[in-house]
């Protein structure tokens, strides 16, 4: 004689035997994964007598094989299916079921795998750029320093090269046999003149107001 306990699941023989209908419970049942990689998909069962565990894709039950590793962990009425699909491709996305079964009954339950991109690498190239860009500024900023530098050195070399050429000039002696000749700019030249001339026609009043006072001595005598 059986007897069934809707809210447990319990069914218990005429020996006082607790046995378990299957039961599932699945912890992700929308898993997205990139194609080319590894994903792994897991269900949790309970059931006794120990139930024969499983997966089915396609309408196909799943083996182990190089594209599915299958990997079943059980302590005492409980197991924890795992099915890791590897290098994902076109075909591979879809609903994978785990089902559990015993001699009480059967469940199953549903896991949708479904594709995404793979993740973007722009931040290191992001973040190789920006390098790069500190790099080219620095080294901007290096030659212009450079540039600066140099152009100080010529400036400072012109500044104490030139009074060492007219100190040359003003120390080198004439040549023997040689007279320095002097050159005046007309402005100056045209103020002397006038001097000159002023000067002499005063000297040429002073030399007829004497010949005249002579002159005077003379007739007078």
């Amino acid at each position: 004689m059986v007897v069934c306990s809707p809210v447990t699941r319990e069914l218990k023989d005429i020996d006082g035997n607790s046995n378990i209908s299957p039961m599932i419970w699945v912890p992700n049942q929308l898993v997205g994964a990139p194609a080319g990689t590894d994903v792994t998909v897991d269900c949790h069962t309970e059931a006794h007598p120990r139930a024969i565990s499983y997966w089915v894709y396609d309408n196909v039950m799943v083996l182990p094989t190089k594209k599915y590793a299958i990997n079943t962990e059980e302590n005492s009425y409980r197991a924890h299916m795992k099915l890791t699909v590897r290098n994902l491709q076109g075909g591979d996305f879809g609903n994978y079921r785990c089902i559990s079964k015993n001699s009480l009954g059967e469940t199953e339950g549903s896991i949708r795998l479904y594709e995404i991109p793979m993740p973007s690498t722009s931040p290191k190239a992001t973040e190789m750029k920006s390098t790069a860009n500190k790099e080219s500024v620095r080294r901007t900023n290096v030659t212009r320093s450079s540039v600066r530098e140099r152009e100080r050195e010529r400036e400072t070399a012109s500044a104490t090269e030139r009074p060492s050429v007219v100190r040359a000039q003003l120390d080198r002696a004439p040549a023997p046999g040689t007279a320095h000749v002097y050159r005046a700019h007309p402005h100056h030249d045209s103020g002397s003149n006038k001097v000159q001339c002023w000067r002499q026609s005063f000297l040429a009043l002073i030399v007829l107001v004497q010949i005249d006072f002579f002159a005077d001595i003379l007739i007078c005598t």
